[in-house]
């Protein structure tokens, strides 16, 4: 098997139409994973917008320029699957404020998933999204430490909120995403799976 591998930014539409085009590997899987904010302990109210923007520009419109750059090669195959990863944030209201606009751009991906399973149907391309809980790696350790001395409280009161008490592993989401790009999930589209520990069951 020859890997071809391309990098771009892909916060850049000229980047990514330049440098992300051209046949994909794996039987034309796509995941968008980029994603990732500031956090403003004080509150919504306190996110300047250029922040809001920022935001947006990382956590949405990367996956809307991919998908579409790569559409092309997604219709010609046989067995296309693209999976949009987005945040257990995009469903919360109590407690998110800090993050409110993290919270609003993962909920336009989910949107915008839901809506291109139905579109992309016709020709056999399947999309969903993975939801992940907090997870162990070193960007989510940071924030969750930031915050944790801005509030006076240890990072670790946040397993308070999974009922299977421990952080998540990056391989317990690359094992639902591998479900869902491979022959086992050819019937699955336009759902949300949320891997989070049962967060979000409360």
């Amino acid at each position: 098997m020859t890997v071809q591998r391309a990098e771009a930014d892909v916060g850049s539409a000229g980047d990514v139409a330049q440098r992300c085009v051209g046949p994909l590997l794996f039987d034309d899987i796509l995941v968008n994973n980029a994603g990732g904010s500031n956090g403003f302990p004080e509150g919504a109210a306190s996110i300047p917008e250029g922040e809001w923007q920022d935001v947006f520009a990382l956590n949405l419109f990367p996956s809307v320029r991919l998908t579409n750059a790569v559409l092309p090669a997604l219709r010609e195959s046989k067995a296309a699957a693209v999976v949009n990863i987005s945040s257990t944030a995009a469903t919360m209201g109590a407690g998110a404020g800090p993050f409110a606009h993290y919270s609003a751009a993962k909920a336009a991906l989910d949107a915008y998933s839901r809506v291109l399973a139905v579109d992309l149907a016709p020709s056999n391309i399947r999309v969903n999204v993975v939801t992940p809980g907090p997870v162990t790696t070193v960007g989510s350790d940071a924030v969750r430490k930031t915050f944790g001395d801005a509030m006076g409280v240890p990072a670790e009161a946040w397993l308070q909120s999974v009922p299977l008490g421990r952080w998540g592993a990056t391989d317990d989401i690359a094992e639902v995403v591998a479900l869902l790009v491979s022959d086992r999930g050819k019937w699955l589209t336009g759902v949300n799976y949320r891997v989070d520990g049962g967060m979000t069951a409360r």
